[in-house]
């Protein structure tokens, strides 16, 4: 079976209709929880995975058709982080209220669609930290394996005192690893710890 596609202007497809629908059919069973929401928080599309962590009682909810946090607070730091022109930092992380851990959502990308910006968001809860490949942090940052593990852990959603714990190591020592990690990568906060080690976890 041979597909025929035309090529309408530069930088343009027109895909058959049994393209489009395959394409649809293939975002929606993704494994990544994704959403397309507009400015407003207004959701235009979720794939069955969001829509899965959503009804498992996340922190996440939609509202009246609107992508909401469970408090308000949240939300208007999730709408202020979708809406800044240029955000420092593509993933916006905030702890779980019904569960262990953090949950991020990484701002995949922003499109226009019509006229209107639309977000494009990736959910990552981060408790089930174990379930998760992971790529090598070590060789692409020059971390430790101590630096590394301590990583790991600490993007699956355990606090320092808790990894530290689960290392043997103390906390200070914990904490020398994590201004270490944050020498390495450039960076000095969580969310861009987040934001620099989510894409090398798969799954």
């Amino acid at each position: 079976m041979s597909v025929q596609i035309i090529a309408r202007e530069p930088g343009t497809i027109d895909y058959p209709t049994t393209a489009n629908a395959s394409a649809l059919a293939w975002l929606r069973a993704q494994p990544l929880a994704q959403i397309l929401v507009n400015p407003d928080l207004q959701v235009l599309w979720v794939n069955d995975a969001a829509i899965a962590l959503m009804d498992e009682g996340c922190d996440l909810v939609l509202r009246d058709g609107r992508l909401v946090v469970r408090d308000d607070v949240r939300t208007h730091g999730l709408r202020d982080f979708l809406n800044a022109a240029e955000p420092s930092h593509p993933v916006w992380v905030f702890k779980r209220q019904k569960a262990e851990g953090y949950f991020a959502i990484r701002r995949d990308r922003t499109i226009t669609v019509d006229e209107q910006r639309v977000f494009a968001l990736v959910f990552v809860p981060t408790a089930d930290h174990d379930r998760y490949a992971w790529a090598d942090i070590k060789a692409v940052f020059g971390l430790t394996r101590s630096e590394s593990d301590l990583v790991k852990k600490l993007i699956g959603g355990k606090p320092v005192q808790a990894a530290a714990t689960d290392m043997g190591v103390t906390v200070d020592t914990a904490r020398t690893h994590i201004r270490n990690v944050y020498g390495k990568l450039g960076i000095n906060s969580r969310e861009q710890l987040f934001a620099t080690i989510l894409p090398f976890r798969i799954g």
